[in-house]
Parts: C-alpha cells; structure tokens; sequence
C-alpha cells in the first residue's frame, strides 16, 4: 500500500499483488513518497469512511512512529540488527488507524 510502480520496490509491488493487497485509485487520499529527511513512505488511504495511514521505511522510524512499548521495541531492534548482520536489507511496515 505505501509503495508505486514508479518507486521501483519489484519485490515489494510483487509480494502485495500475490497477496491482492491492492489499492483502488480511488481510496488513496495522498502518496507521500520516500524522503531521505523522513525515512519513509506514506499512503494515507481511505475505506468504509474511515482514513489510514499505511507507512514502509527504515526500522527504527517506524517503530519510533507506531508508539511501542519498549520491551517490543528493543525486540524488533535487535532482530533487526540480526537479520542485517547476515546482509538482509530490513524494512518496516506500518498501518496506522485515525
């Protein structure tokens, strides 16, 4: 939901079709793309009336963002470090309810 065609994400855009995790053009409110200032990507998205924000970008910005409790926070941090020491390029994924 928080990436485009034109954000060249193949793996991700690939993942969300097998899985028909699709938007309608006419949900999506505003696309926010990524900035190096922000670490992140932004669709705030729009169904049954009610609007939500479905955000991808580095870890520790949106675990800063969703408001942890720090024991999950500390857990997602370290299993982060693990898989990056092995060469796995980590992202985080977020859906935010208003």
């Amino acid at each position: 939901m928080a990436s485009q065609e034109a954000d060249q994400d193949p793996a991700i855009i690939q993942a969300a079709h097998a899985r028909r995790i699709l938007v309608s053009p006419s949900s999506l409110v505003r696309f926010v793309p990524f900035s190096p200032e922000t670490r992140r990507t932004e669709a705030h998205i729009m169904e049954n009336r009610v609007v939500y924000t479905a955000m991808k970008g580095a870890v520790e910005v949106i675990v800063g963002l969703c408001g942890l409790p720090v024991e999950q926070a500390e857990e997602i941090r370290r299993d982060t470090l693990q898989l990056a020491a092995k060469g796995d390029k980590v992202l985080a994924l977020a859906k935010v309810n208003y």
